[in-house]
């Protein structure tokens, strides 16, 4: 007889929260129920930062603050396939997912969470910074190439069979007639 899960214990770490709250909950729950539990153990126990509002409905439960999109609310624990999640709030302008109301295809684009939103806009102001460094790079680069040739000197035979010094912009042609001033 194999057997049956009756109860995980879930970590749910809460966002800007310094602790994870620990939730022990029946594997047939949903991750609806979880997120109701996981706010208000949050708020019954007092911790800080207070969390501005309570409701369920205003936040979005991930597999970890890295993942861009949100579970399924209806989904079962036991599917899942973790124990440890993330619970974010949900920016304010997004209005809450009601299934009954939509279209299943019109509900997952809704549904997805306010992050994958922010990615795109970091990206979008990423790239013109990404590339602005680069240029920056390589300015540092050919500054640091052009202080280079100027403080390298070129050891020669003199015409009398002693030996002169020449500076100025050198190409490095054998590391034994270099000297680094």
């Amino acid at each position: 007889m194999a057997a049956r899960l009756t109860k995980l214990l879930l970590n749910v770490m809460i966002q800007r929260s310094l602790g994870a709250v620990k939730v022990v909950m029946s594997p047939e729950s949903t991750v609806g129920d979880l997120i109701a539990a996981a706010v208000r153990l949050y708020a019954k126990e007092g911790r800080r930062p207070l969390l501005p509002m309570t409701d369920p409905a205003d936040f979005d439960l991930h597999y970890s603050q890295f993942s861009l999109e949100s579970l399924n609310r209806e989904e079962k624990l036991k599917e899942l396939g973790s124990r440890n999640f993330f619970l974010c709030r949900k920016k304010p302008n997004e209005a809450p997912v009601d299934a009954s109301s939509s279209s299943s295809s019109s509900s997952l684009a809704v549904a997805s969470s306010s992050c994958s939103n922010q990615a795109e806009k970091v990206s979008k102001i990423a790239v013109p910074w990404v590339r602005f460094m680069n240029f920056l790079l390589k300015l540092i680069e050919s500054e640091r190439e052009r202080e280079r040739e100027k403080t390298l000197s070129k050891i020669r035979a003199g015409p009398d069979g002693g030996c002169c010094v020449a500076h100025g912009s050198v190409k490095i042609m054998s590391r034994e007639l270099l000297l680094i001033l």
